[in-house]
């Protein structure tokens, strides 16, 4: 995933700075294509053999991510046609 986000990151900078130079507005980028980005969880277990493992494991998850998603969210809401799918968001296989 951090390859991912500092991909990302890396590409959304080239992309503002090109704009800036060239005079145009960066609210004008937008995907020509609708994008979905499904984000993976990680495979970390802290929390096992309780009832509220599941919700313990995702929240530990978020706080260590939190950069990325708040990245990944940013992203979401800063483009048209680009849909984020955060960790927890249900079974999606591809």
């Amino acid at each position: 995933m951090e390859e991912i986000s500092k991909a990302l990151f890396s590409i959304t900078c080239y992309i503002c700075f090109f704009f800036s130079i060239s005079g145009s507005e960066t609210v004008n980028i937008c995907c020509q294509v609708p994008v979905d980005l499904v984000v993976d969880h990680s495979v970390q277990v802290d929390v096992a053999r309780s009832e509220n493992a599941v919700q313990a494991n995702m929240e530990l998850e978020f706080q260590r991510n939190k950069e990325r998603f708040y990245f990944l969210k940013w992203g979401s809401t800063a483009f048209r046609n680009m849909l984020v799918v955060p960790p927890g968001s249900g079974i999606v296989h591809q």
